[in-house]
Order: structure tokens, then C-alpha cells, then sequence
């Protein structure tokens, strides 16, 4: 179990609040540092770029951007198999529809990632950011369902408050929709993740 899930089910749950979206800010990680959002307000996080034009009712041009910004990262940047501290796929959503895929094919992706199957890759990213457009058309419908989504995780740090690592492509959500916050997100001063994060990492 990872630092993260561990807060968020043992942890804190009753520092659950309400935070604005224009306090918002991307997970900071060597990936997201690289690709220039990390840190940043969540309008710098390419998919709000694509869930605006979605919204805009231009749906096939969205998809298309979102998975070819998918592909990039996965096939020419290598971020398949970072880990996800460091803001990689590792073991993540879109890395388990990648592997799944490759295994039904009877395929074990080897270390150096030579075999990954450009189709297969592309398959899962067509599946995830369907799933994407799928949580956006039910967030717009019904509204933003606290008893259903996983609680969002941030760190407060000067009045900012950080995603730490979930919540990003929600966050997206509904800023296009116009809202103003993120409901019942757990929220942990900065130091003290950090702090906890370490005596985790050394007692696991």
C-alpha cells in the first residue's frame, strides 16, 4: 500500500474540506516538472485543455489531442514505467489497461519496454480517455458525487493547495464546468505529509 492510500483510509479523514480550484495546484514530480505544469494552477494541466474543447462540443478534436498527448508520453518520452512518485504511469490506470492488454495477447513487456505493441498501447489509451469523457458527461449531468469519487488528497503550502497524485483529470472537470471548488478533499499542511511520508517509507 502506497503512502497516499494509506492517509486517505487509515488517516485524517476528518480533515476533509471543501478547497477552491483557483488554490489549486499540480502535483509537483520530476514528470510534471519536465513537462512544465508541475506546481502549476490546474489550467496548466494539458487534459484541461482538451476537457474545454470537449465541452465546446468538438469531441472527436479533444479525444484525438488527449490521446495523442497519452501516446507521447507513454511511447516517445519512456514515462511507461516510471514510478508514479515520480509522475509516472508505474502501476497506474492507463500502465494496467497497457499490461492487461499485452498479457490476453500472451505478451510480457520486458524491462526495456522494446515490446510494448504500438497498437495494444494505443487500444488502452483509447479505452482511458473514454473513461475520461465519460466522468466528464457524468459530473456535467449529475454533478460532482462525494459518496462515489475517491477523496482527493492535497497538501496546503502558503495558502496553495497541492494534488498528491489523484485529482488532477477531476479538478479539470470541473473548473470547465465552471465551479468554483473540490468537494471533501483531505487536507494536510505540507510539512507534515511530508514528514509522515518519510517515517512510512522507512517503517514499510
Amino acid at each position: 500500500m502506497n503512502f497516499t492510500i494509506f492517509i486517505k483510509n487509515f488517516l485524517f479523514r476528518f480533515l476533509k474540506s471543501d478547497i477552491s480550484l483557483n488554490a489549486v495546484r499540480c502535483f509537483v514530480s520530476e514528470v510534471s516538472l519536465n513537462e512544465g505544469y508541475g506546481g502549476k494552477p490546474i489550467l496548466e494541466f494539458p487534459p484541461y485543455t482538451f476537457m474545454a474543447i470537449y465541452q465546446k462540443g468538438l469531441q472527436e478534436e479533444a479525444k484525438q489531442k488527449y490521446q495523442a498527448w497519452y501516446y507521447d508520453l507513454i511511447i516517445n518520452k519512456g514515462y511507461f514505467n516510471y514510478p508514479k512518485k515520480r509522475g509516472g504511469f508505474q502501476n497506474g490506470k492507463l500502465f494496467n489497461k497497457i499490461v492487461r492488454l499485452h498479457e490476453l495477447e500472451e505478451i510480457t513487456i520486458n524491462d526495456q519496454l522494446g515490446n510494448l505493441d504500438e497498437n495494444l498501447v494505443r487500444k488502452a489509451i483509447d479505452q482511458l480517455v473514454n473513461e475520461r469523457f465519460e466522468l466528464f458527461d457524468i459530473i456535467e449531468e449529475n454533478g460532482y458525487d462525494t459518496e462515489i469519487a475517491d477523496t482527493i488528497l492535497v497538501t496546503k503550502n502558503r495558502g496553495k493547495y497541492y494534488l498528491e497524485g489523484g485529482g488532477h483529470h477531476r479538478a479539470c472537470i470541473l473548473k470547465v464546468l465552471g465551479c468554483d471548488s473540490i468537494p471533501e478533499c483531505i487536507v494536510m499542511p505540507g510539512f507534515i505529509y511530508k514528514t509522515l511520508s518519510f517515517v512510512y517509507s522507512k517503517l514499510s
